[in-house]
């Protein structure tokens, strides 16, 4: 049983990095190759032999696979590059024209923010502005009282997950911390899934040590 159970410790992982690699997201390549290598390092301090013994499959498996899809890693490092190192604005997509733009919001609107509409999509009219960045888009929407706001969610949610800790608990910390860390470059706090999978984890995670409590 615990060999059934602790595969997927491995398997989700992998296959959440593969989706990433394919979705061509430069800031997803950075996060995921955080998040994997911190959630290595933490689970393997919390298994047992079975679990080591299908790291090391897991291992052996994705090398021999990531050979066959070589120029899958090439492509994706083609993108990564994309753009050159010369012009930080072209090679980030342009985020630091979008970050400029949140400034200049900000500056008219400091205290409450100038709101959803308050910049319409510069490519698509009609679309509200996105500024692929967490920082920068609350002091554009919601000015000094979100970004206020938004410090203390997270300094419960921490303060939370840090207390009495558990694996799940640690690993949480260590997802929403470099979700976060890839909100300072592209979105991640205002997507409504990445609020709704949040909610969904908090309330899982809580009745779970309910009935830990209880045993």
């Amino acid at each position: 049983m615990k060999y059934k159970k602790q595969i997927w410790f491995w398997i989700f992982p992998i296959l959440t990095g593969f989706i990433i690699l394919l979705s061509a997201s430069r800031g997803g390549y950075i996060s995921m190759a955080l998040s994997i290598l911190i959630y290595t390092i933490l689970v393997l301090r919390h298994i047992d032999k079975w679990g080591f013994i299908n790291f090391i499959i897991m291992v052996v498996t994705v090398s021999v696979a990531s050979y066959f899809i070589l120029p899958v890693f090439e492509e994706a490092f083609e993108i990564a590059i994309q753009g050159g190192f010369d012009d930080l604005d072209q090679f980030s997509s342009s985020r630091i024209t979008l970050y400029k733009h949140a400034l200049e919001i900000f500056k008219d609107y400091p205290l409450f923010g100038g709101g959803w509409e308050a910049m319409t999509d510069i490519g698509n009219p009609d679309r509200i502005q996105v500024f692929h960045s967490t920082i920068f888009h609350t002091l554009a929407v919601m000015g000094s009282f979100g970004l206020i706001a938004l410090g203390y969610y997270f300094f419960i949610s921490f303060k939370y997950l840090l207390s009495n800790k558990t694996l799940i608990k640690t690993l949480m910390f260590v997802g929403i911390l470099i979700s976060q860390i890839h909100g300072l470059y592209d979105n991640t706090m205002f997507m409504l899934i990445y609020t709704l999978a949040t909610i969904f984890i908090f309330v899982l995670l809580e009745n779970e040590l309910e009935k830990a409590d209880g045993n």
